[in-house]
């Protein structure tokens, strides 16, 4: 392990209040990897499957220190990425992804739902990246209907990097259609965010238009879904089965 790992371990490792955790978060991480990216279970010795179990389903951690741990870290990276970058290349980059961790069976103590079809746990993630260096920063759980939308967490994400990071540093916000909504491009600007993401090819301009209509790539339009002016353009997608797909992407600068 690199000195700069080392560090990040011990310190990742000292958020836990009792030796056993301790012990067990060590234990927990030889047994993902060891170095090249490989699982190393083997290296799992002297914690039983069932102690780890409880560590990671029992345990009480302090997940606010771990999180802010974590958080200082990655954002340690991304300044240091962009001090040495130049131009346009020091904007820093907010990308925000929903994943799904599918689940079966009975889990009471985790808010499982189903969306897309999918059911298990609906993880809004952000990762902030300068160049080539991408970090997770924070994510969060949707809980399902009835409670705070995968946009209203993405905004909230957002909302936490924009008090993190000095002030002064360019942000562009980045997210695929699932997030395309008039609220999302609203909410990033008014964060004071470079807004880019997908959109439903449906959406409508105020002169009546769907996005599919428009003919020239990088117009300025004004979408009925939000108050802030957007441009737009349009890619073709190739899917596995080998057929093609339009997708429509808008920004909130030319």
């Amino acid at each position: 392990m690199n000195p700069e790992a080392q560090h990040l371990f011990n310190d990742t490792q000292a958020t836990f209040a009792t030796t056993s955790a301790q012990t067990s978060f060590e234990t927990a991480m030889h047994s993902f990897l060891d170095g090249d990216g490989n699982p190393r279970p083997q290296r799992s010795t002297g914690k039983s499957p069932s102690s780890l179990s409880r560590f990671y389903n029992k345990a009480l951690w302090n997940l606010q220190a771990f999180n802010q741990h974590l958080q200082k870290t990655a954002l340690s990276r991304i300044l240091t990425a962009r001090n040495k970058a130049r131009g346009q290349a020091r904007t820093v980059e907010a990308a925000l992804d929903l994943s799904t961790l599918e689940k079966t069976g009975d889990f009471p103590d985790l808010p499982v739902s189903v969306f897309n079809a999918v059911l298990g746990l609906h993880v809004v993630v952000l990762y902030v990246m300068v160049g080539n260096e991408r970090q997770p920063f924070s994510f969060a759980i949707w809980k399902g209907k009835g409670f705070a939308t995968p946009v209203m967490l993405a905004l909230a994400l957002l909302k936490q990097l924009k008090r993190a990071l000095p002030a002064g540093i360019s942000v562009r916000a980045l997210a695929d259609t699932g997030f395309g909504s008039g609220a999302f491009v609203d909410g990033g600007t008014k964060l004071g965010f470079h807004v880019v993401t997908g959109m439903p090819c449906d959406r409508t301009t105020v002169q009546g238009k769907r996005l599919d209509q428009l003919s020239v790539r990088g117009s300025k339009v004004d979408l009925t879904c939000c108050s802030t002016p957007v441009w737009v353009s349009w890619y073709r997608l190739k899917l596995k089965d080998g057929k093609f797909e339009w997708r429509y992407v808008v920004s909130t600068k030319p």
